[in-house]
């Protein structure tokens, strides 16, 4: 990957982290909305904007090709699946906890996710870690 494309991962995923944190506001307006109709939702505009931004950016090739490769590998498939479904079911707890006015603990449990993203990592996946990564992992998990 060139650091062209690495700079603008880091800018949209800068820009997605913060509509994310602005959104519970969002939910807490619309309360009487169940958290799953809000999923669904998000899960459809969230698909519609993405394809107008590979047909706007000329990279619908791309997602053709991507799809072509998801349907000759069934592994592939069943984890994508899978990663869709443990999103959806974050976002759905998510979106819950703020609707409910559960924010300290939704808030825990957003802090606790990539802390158990890393450590699946290292279980299934096999990553390992430099001393620098250990060190702050540890250190994010020490509790006060």
């Amino acid at each position: 990957m060139n650091s062209y494309n690495e700079k603008d991962g880091v800018v949209f995923a800068f820009i997605s982290f913060v509509m994310w944190g602005l959104t519970p506001i969002y939910w807490k307006l619309i309360q009487h909305v169940s958290p799953g109709e809000i999923l669904m939702q998000r899960v459809l505009w969230s698909f519609i904007f993405m394809i107008a931004l590979l047909i706007v950016l000329n990279k619908w090739q791309l997602y053709v090709k991507a799809v072509k490769e998801i349907i000759r590998k069934p592994k592939l498939f069943w984890s994508l699946l899978l990663a869709s479904v443990l999103i959806s079911t974050n976002w759905g707890i998510f979106m819950w906890a703020v609707i409910e006015g559960r924010i300290v603990e939704a808030s825990l449990g957003q802090y606790i996710n990539p802390l158990t993203s890393m450590l699946i990592g290292v279980i299934v996946l096999k990553e390992r870690l430099n001393g620098t990564q250990i060190l702050a992992y540890v250190l994010a998990g020490i509790e006060e």
